[in-house]
């Protein structure tokens, strides 16, 4: 009785664990697929165009260059945020 308990329950657990993965899939796939204009992603980072621009042309900011046309991924604007983020040197709450 408790095997058969036991073994409806792994079997419950393997499936929502295939659904959990494709859930998480999914996710990896819509955030590498958000494609932003330039205009799009100063706006985002809260720059200009031309220091869009600059910071690409240093290579401080991955893009995709298709034929020419320049967008950004959701993943680009997390890297270079996460890159040049500066913590504070201090709490506000000390």
């Amino acid at each position: 009785m408790y095997q058969e308990d036991f073994d409806k329950l792994l079997q419950k657990v393997d499936r929502l664990t295939s659904v959990v993965e494709e859930l998480a899939s999914e996710q990896r796939r819509i955030y590498h697929s958000k494609e932003y204009t330039r205009k799009q992603a100063a706006e985002a980072l809260g720059m200009s165009l031309r220091w869009l621009d600059a910071l690409k042309a240093a290579g401080k900011i991955g893009h995709i260059d298709n034929d020419g046309k320049i967008t950004f991924t959701q993943k680009h604007l997390d890297e270079y945020r996460a890159h040049y983020d500066v913590p504070a040197k201090k709490s506000l709450l000390k």
